[in-house]
């Protein structure tokens, strides 16, 4: 038997009541953090069926992922049965689509047997079709014409469309013919990308009046979730579909639109009211998830935003404990704190699994992985691989491995053409048949040209000569004194490692990132060791030590585990605790971005972060982090400066002598706005958020301190002597002083940088 209106209204409180109940306006349903809004709209559907207001099929639910589909479903089908929840159009705006045009697609011209391109697929056209028009990929890279062609379908541009000022037309000029090429061929093979799947709806709605007006007809109620999510098309497929009968409901908080990097539009959000005249503006103000000290901090952070519509969120538990934030002299001090606080944590019996750690980027996580590791604190990577378990970091690793052990066929075959340097598949294979047959490693045949100009012709057996000798100059380069980060970070230079990555997309900016954060990996290991022992240290000792850092024991068996993600990945979801890494100008928010409309992005991502916490929440920084070997301070992030002292622990000092003031800025009035401007109680201090850079520097917080003395009895060098450093150019001796792995030196560069470094290890020359 079906719910009841009056049982369902029951479960309701009152701002969920009113949202739901209105089913003759057009609605926006502004959901703040952890107020109930997937619980609003699957009422809000099953309360149409029971009023008797529309049947199954006449209600249409849009949601972004399959994942919200599966659980709305679910839900619905716990209140009006599994017979009816069957019946309702629901899910993704891809899968909805994607049905209709197997029926209506023959308005464009397309079969209703057409085929959907997958993203491998589309890359491998855009290749073929570079490859016709005899263009170089250098120039022109797949991979980024092809994200080029979906931005362009996000944002609604035809071929035609593109202004001579374009800058894809400057970079490429010959992008359009590519971008024209694709979609010809596209249609010509009866296939739709992902993106086509929105484009080609919206083309059918504009152009074809009687597909729009039968699914006016057939739909009187539209639900979209998430709708700060939505791009330019999808936004413009809505206003199409919502036909003069149809009553729309939109759900969403403008206040966690972060991803506009996949096209995400939060005008579209911020703009309902004017979009749909008359549309009637709900809040769901009361977060059921948090304690009152994270929402009020929350609030706090999200109200220096300009652009968005004011809303005051409050928290239905208790009180809780203040957030903690504290600093660190270096990124991986930060980690080994972190992994103690959760192993405390654990102790008193907090579950791994009611634990995460949030980080702005991929490659921050191998400080906190390594750390846990040292902690036996068990771990996942959501959404992710490990650190040393990602492809780029195998990559680099195993160039390393056939430095070091001319035999190791494994790694032969992971590089031998990573990057692309022309030996296919059938190459390798008769390689590997010549190799199998003398019984010979595969890099023992692959240096022998006359053995394998047997069964190869003169080309391949040039480009494989040609990998030899890049690996035999690999090796040469491993003796001539290089510091083991020095030398990764030629490695990576010299095998080309980073052209794979060179789109500008987001995905190949992480994989950078990564890159560089492997050569700081090497660096810190070199420290490391030089603090334990005067031996030197060797890359046979670094790939030995790497080879544990497998993720073998990271295997899902079931066991409870902490979670790490970035800020992105932790969009809807929530743990107990939550440690919020990193926040350091130049990571949130990121370098890459200087507009007003990006820092309030990356805001709004810390907003996201800080509200994943139902208990406990944890804020750090470090006062120093590596990057690609080098040493730089770092600056707190100025999104610090916008929390309200009253509702944190700060152990830094930070916000020491920011106003606790009580005021809260939402205006008194109900808003229904376009692009809302708030107006901030209060302005944040300025931080430069130009980082103070240097090459390498003094290891701990403690050595600034240590007494320097003017000579020492080992070396011919005293205070004031003018010296010159093969990697850092010409300095003059400030001191020495003693350590547990001997005397150090501190030199101070022409270029402003100060070194300190191992003596018998600095290869300084008196000048």
């Amino acid at each position: 038997m079906m719910t009841t209106s009056e049982e369902l209204l029951a479960t309701l409180n009152e701002e969920q009541r009113q949202a739901v109940e209105d089913l003759t306006h057009d609605s926006l349903v502004i959901a703040g953090a952890g107020s109930g809004k997937t619980r609003v709209l699957t009422t809000k559907i099953a309360y149409i069926l029971a009023e008797g207001k529309a049947g199954p099929s006449e209600v249409l639910a849009l949601t972004f992922t399959n994942k919200a589909a599966r659980e709305m479903r679910s839900r619905i089908a716990t209140i009006v049965g599994e017979d009816l929840s069957r019946m309702i159009p629901m899910g993704t705006f891809h899968s909805i689509f994607a049905r209709w045009l197997r029926g209506y697609g023959k308005y464009l011209g397309y079969d209703s047997d057409y085929t959907i391109y997958d993203s491998g697929d589309s890359r491998t056209l855009v290749k073929v079709i570079i490859r016709d028009m005899k263009l170089d990929e250098k120039d022109y890279p797949p991979k980024k014409v092809y994200g080029l062609i979906s931005a362009c379908k996000n944002d609604g541009l035809t071929p035609g469309s593109l202004s001579d000022s374009d800058p894809r037309l400057r970079r490429m000029p010959r992008f359009e013919d590519v971008y024209k090429g694709y979609l010809s061929r596209c249609f010509r093979a009866n296939a739709m990308d992902f993106d086509d799947l929105l484009i080609n709806m919206l083309r059918l709605l504009r152009q074809h009046p009687e597909v729009r007006d039968e699914l006016h007809r057939r739909f009187r109620y539209i639900l979209v979730d998430e709708y700060q999510d939505t791009n330019w098309v999808q936004n413009e497929i809505v206003k199409q579909l919502k036909g003069s009968d149809t009553t729309l409901t939109v759900v969403g908080d403008d206040a966690q639109s972060i991803y506009s990097f996949r096209g995400a539009v939060i005008e579209n959000i911020l703009s309902f009211s004017n979009t749909f005249p008359g549309a009637v503006v709900y809040k769901l103000r009361k977060n059921y998830r948090s304690t009152s000290n994270i929402v009020d901090i929350a609030n706090s952070l999200i109200e220096k935003n300009h652009f968005r519509i004011p809303k005051t969120v409050e928290a239905i538990a208790g009180q809780g404990e203040k957030l903690t934030l504290f600093d660190a002299f270096s990124g991986k001090t930060e980690a080994e704190r972190v992994a103690e606080m959760i192993s405390s944590s654990l102790r008193r019996r907090r579950a791994p699994e009611e634990v995460a750690i949030l980080y702005r980027t991929n490659a921050q996580s191998r400080l906190f992985e390594e750390q846990l590791r040292n902690y036996s604190i068990p771990y996942r990577i959501y959404g992710g691989l490990s650190f040393y378990d990602r492809a780029e970091i195998k990559d680099a690793l195993a160039y390393l491995r056939l430095v070091i052990n001319a035999s190791d066929d494994e790694a032969f075959r992971r590089v031998y053409n990573t990057p692309k340097r022309g030996i296919g598949d059938v190459t390798f294979s008769t390689l590997s048949d010549l190799a199998n047959s003398q019984r010979k490693p595969l890099m023992e045949v692959a240096a022998d040209p006359d053995l394998m100009a047997e069964t190869l012709k003169a080309g391949p057996v040039k480009r494989i000569s040609d990998f030899v000798e890049l690996i035999n100059q690999l090796r040469e380069a491993a003796n001539t004194g290089m510091t083991l980060a020095e030398y990764m970070s030629h490695l990576i230079l010299a095998t080309r490692l980073p052209d794979m990555y060179s789109d500008d997309s987001v995905e190949s900016l992480s994989k950078l990132d990564n890159l560089n954060e492997l050569v700081s990996a090497v660096q810190e290991y070199e420290d490391a060791h030089y603090e334990l022992s005067d031996d030197p240290v060797t890359i046979e000792d670094f790939v030995r030590d790497m080879s544990l850092y497998t993720d073998a024991d990271q295997k899902e068996d079931g066991t409870p585990r902490v979670t790490l993600m970035t800020m992105h990945a932790s969009k809807g979801l929530e743990y107990e605790e939550v440690y919020c890494v990193g926040l350091e100008d130049q990571l949130i928010p990121s370098d890459r971005y200087s507009e007003e409309k990006d820092i309030e992005e990356e805001r709004r991502l810390l907003y996201v972060a800080i509200t994943r916490a139902k208990e406990r929440c944890i804020l750090s920084y470090a006062q120093s982090r590596m990057t690609h070997g080098q040493l730089d301070y770092q600056r707190p992030s100025r999104f610090l400066l916008d929390l309200d002292p009253r509702y944190l622990e700060d152990h830094t000092g930070l916000t020491d002598y920011l106003p606790r003031s009580s005021a809260r800025v939402e205006s008194p009035r109900e808003v229904r706005p376009s692009v809302m401007p708030s107006s901030p109680e209060k302005s944040s201090p300025h931080i430069d958020p130009r980082p103070r850079r240097v090459r390498r520097v003094i290891r701990t917080k403690e050595e600034d301190n240590e007494p320097l003395t003017d000579r020492v009895s080992e070396a011919d060098l005293c205070k004031g002597d003018r010296v010159e450093h093969p990697t850092f150019g010409v300095g003059q001796v400030e001191g020495f002083s003693q350590s547990v792995s001997g005397t150090k030196v501190l030199v101070t560069f022409d270029d402003g940088s100060r070194k300190q470094m191992i003596l018998k290890f600095a290869k300084l020359r008196k000048i």
